[in-house]
């Protein structure tokens, strides 16, 4: 992972160990496709929102991938409390009727130009046609799953990028390249990337915390999280905040990321 020239966090998609645990896909129960975020909401206060998003000319994949975004919440969900059996993140969830809790995410599903795609330029491209088309509400985070070629090349690629909120033309993007993740162990990485990308978009790491390194990551534990180089080990195997003094249930003065309002206290 690395800090990018324009501000954005990235995260670099590595081969998980063999054996590592994946995320299961969990059946999605959406009943219908829609290019806007559905009210009313079925998970009341502030929350992450699903999208999927891809190119125009390119086949859209919702009906295959969606199973595996609600597998991703409920692994998300799953390892959360087993780091904070007090809080978890809150997923925005749509009135389906279904009997898993995720498997009523809510997600859009967004068809964006064809010239979306070069990593360079990607993420404020797909960040800018989102808040123009309407994903700009205060209360929601967005998570995007971008279902279309970014043009990577070589072992190492950027499998994400977050990019933290809090003004009127940001309110937080998380993008994940699909294309990027994908590998024989994608249901592996892809649950480590959002979880990461996702704590970026929610602030981590500020610049006061002991550990600080590489601008928005920690450097004092491998299996951090928040680390600047993941191993690809699976969500599992890793900690939130090791040691509990940089970002997560500290008592530093910065910003702590166990008092945020898109958590749910348990």
């Amino acid at each position: 992972m690395k800090r990018a020239l324009l501000g954005l966090l990235l995260l670099l998609a590595l081969t998980a160990p063999g054996g590592a645990s994946a995320a299961t896909p969990v059946p999605w129960c959406g009943t219908d496709v829609s290019a806007k975020d559905r009210f009313p909401d079925a998970t009341p206060g502030f929350s992450i929102h699903v999208i999927y998003a891809y190119p125009a000319g390119t086949p859209n994949r919702l009906a295959d991938l969606a199973p595996r975004f609600v597998g991703d919440a409920t692994a998300i969900d799953a390892w959360w409390r087993s780091q904070d059996p007090g809080r978890t993140l809150r997923f925005d969830l749509a009135t389906f009727s279904c009997t898993s809790p995720f498997g009523a995410l809510d997600i859009s599903t967004v068809e964006l130009p064809a010239s979306v795609g070069a990593i360079g330029s990607a993420f404020n491209q797909i960040a800018t046609l989102l808040f123009s088309g309407g994903f700009e509400d205060s209360t929601k985070k967005y998570l995007v799953y971008f279902d279309g070629s970014t043009a990577q090349t070589g072992a190492e690629r950027v499998c994400g990028q977050g990019a933290p909120g809090g003004t009127d033309d940001n309110p937080g993007y998380a993008v994940i390249y699909l294309d990027s993740c994908a590998s024989t162990n994608d249901d592996v990485l892809r649950p480590v990337v959002v979880t990461h990308e996702l704590l970026h978009v929610l602030g981590a790491v500020a610049s006061s915390a002991p550990h600080i390194c590489r601008s928005g990551h920690v450097c004092d534990a491998p299996n951090d999280l928040m680390t600047a180089f993941l191993s690809g080990a699976a969500l599992e195997t890793l900690a939130l905040d090791v040691g509990r003094d940089d970002y997560y249930g500290h008592s530093g003065g910065w910003l702590d990321l166990q008092d945020s309002i898109v958590l749910e206290r348990l």
